[in-house]
């Protein structure tokens, strides 16, 4: 990208930070309350799904904001991030559970089996 270019947006107090369009109009670090009555930061949201920190958010002179559509996305993003991360809890707790019951069958038959030649070996 050349600095021509780069000037055309970069200068732009509405410059979205995700996309680059002139249409930013969401505070990146402002905290906004949903519909739920959840609070969502959305430079918190970008760190915790992505692991990206913004360069430059805390500056007097760049733009903090963020586009309607990365909105959007960022929320979608975030909402997949946590059904996946539910997803795997339940998943890891079923297997968990599963392999503690396979293990107590596993010794119960065991002990049935140890039981059963030490009776054996003591009729014989």
């Amino acid at each position: 990208m050349d600095m021509a270019n780069i000037s055309s947006w970069v200068l732009k107090p509405d410059v979205c930070r995700c996309c680059l369009s002139g249409s930013g109009t969401w505070d990146l670090t402002a905290a906004y309350i949903t519909d739920a009555g959840t609070k969502e930061v959305f430079a918190n949201i970008l760190q915790h799904c992505f692991g990206v920190s913004l360069s430059y958010i805390n500056e007097v002179d760049a733009s903090r904001l963020v586009c309607d559509l990365c909105v959007n996305q960022l929320r979608g993003a975030s909402s997949f991030h946590d059904q996946v991360v539910r997803a795997d809890k339940s998943f890891s707790q079923y297997w968990t559970v599963k392999k503690d019951k396979d293990l107590n069958i596993r010794e119960n038959v065991d002990d049935a089996y140890v039981k059963e030649s030490i009776r054996d070996n003591l009729y014989d």
